[in-house]
Order: C-alpha cells, then structure tokens, then sequence
C-alpha cells in the first residue's frame, strides 16, 4: 500500500473470538492494528502480515517506580510486540481530561523504548466555525506542545489529523479541507521539529464511501480509522480501495 493504514478498534469488539475473527480478516501487509489491551495478545497470535499496535499506554515511566492501578505501561505494551502506538486521541483528551503535557511524556516514552508514535490532533466545533485560520492556528499550538520534547536522534513520527467534529458523527470534513491541514501540519513540524520525518493521516467518519476522494489528495499520507474498522464488510472494502489509490 502506498497510503498508511491504521485501524483504531478503540472499545471494540465485545469478545475474544470476535477480535480474533476481526484480526484475521484484517491481516494485510501494510496494514496497522490497534486493538484494545485486553485483546493485544491474541490478535498478535492472529496476525501474520498487519503490523500490532497499542491504542495508549500511561504517561509515567515505570522505571520510576509508583503504584498506577489499572493502567498499562510502554513496557507492558513493548512486551507483546507492539511497533507504534496512538497518542493524545481526542477521546482520551476529552474523557480522560489528558494534557498537552501528559501527550509530550508519552511520545518522549515511545521513542525511548523505540516504538513509533502516532500523535493525534484535531480541532473542536467551536474552533472550525471561526475560521480554517482559527482551526490552523490551534492544531499549530497543539503541535508545538506535543513535540516540545521529541528527542533528536527522532527519524520519524506520523501524525493523523482527526476534526474533533467529525469523529464518529459520519460529517467528514471535505478532501481539499483535508490536504490542506496536511500540508500545514507538515510545515509546522518542518518549522519546530528539523529533520523528522512526518506522514500526516487523516480521520474522521472515514468510510468506503468517502475514501476514495481523500486518498486521491497526495498530501494525504493515510488514514485513521476508527468505527469502521471493526466492520468486517466494510473495512475490506476500505483496505481495498486504498491499497490502489
């Protein structure tokens, strides 16, 4: 594929049977997974081609030592193999009150134990309806706060652009809207972060209906892809239509 594939299964599906059935039906070559914890180990017995991936882990490091009930350290994750994971989702920012400076500890986390980060950025409704330039200007800010620590011996990171408004609300911002938030995504990082390499991906309502037109934008590296990604269906018919674009 020449578009980056990443399947963010957020709380889904409900059992272990239905995540292996999901896994295999998603092994592509190319193609990354990010399954929910419960269920990592047995969708990497599953998978032969797709690349595993972790949806989080916490912020603190373990070799500080500390008693974090329920949480999952970039050990515990590193462990099973996996080779990038998502961070700073707009979910966890929101629902789990996550800060600009949680996100930076665990990007600085990912590169130390040598797993890939995907930072996610995006603006709110409120932000979008004063303007592209309003919306611009936040994801800059939020770019700027994340990378703030990035390590320079850092070779690459990738960075999906999810419109907070259009996650899982089937409104997607439009294909050109799109690019160009990539290509000033790109800028930005080019400004404050000298020498790291960035794929920008985007996401939000994603779907076989409407990728096509967004994949068709060079600017566009690839896709997050949330909800649909758990639909047998419907995911194959994505990863169909982006292994050709």
């Amino acid at each position: 594929m020449k578009k980056l594939l990443i399947a963010n299964w957020k709380m889904k599906p409900r059992t272990a049977r239905e995540a292996v059935k999901l896994a295999k039906a998603s092994d592509v070559r190319d193609v990354l997974i990010a399954p929910p914890y419960a269920f990592l180990p047995i969708v990497k017995n599953a998978l032969k081609k797709a690349t595993l991936g972790a949806q989080d882990f916490f912020y603190e490091d373990p070799k500080q030592g500390g008693a974090f009930t329920s949480a999952v350290s970039v050990s515990m994750v590193k462990s099973l193999g996996v080779k990038f994971t998502i961070i700073g989702h707009s979910e966890r920012r929101a629902y789990f009150s996550e800060t600009d400076e949680q996100v930076t500890k665990k990007i600085l986390l990912a590169y130390e134990n040598g797993i890939l980060p995907v930072l996610c950025v995006g603006e709110s409704q409120s932000v979008r309806q004063r303007g592209i330039m309003e919306a611009k200007a936040f994801v800059a800010l939020q770019i700027a706060k994340d990378l703030s620590r990035v390590p320079q011996q850092a070779k690459k990171i990738v960075i999906a652009y999810e419109p907070i408004w259009a996650i899982g609300t089937g409104n997607n911002d439009t294909p050109e809207n799109a690019a160009d938030m990539a290509r000033h995504i790109k800028s930005v990082v080019a400004k404050n972060n000298h020498g790291l390499n960035v794929a920008v991906l985007y996401g939000g309502s994603v779907n076989s209906k409407n990728i096509t037109a967004f994949a068709k934008e060079n600017d566009i590296n690839g896709f997050l892809v949330g909800g649909a990604s758990t639909d047998v269906k419907e995911w194959k018919a994505i990863m169909a239509i982006v292994k050709k674009a």
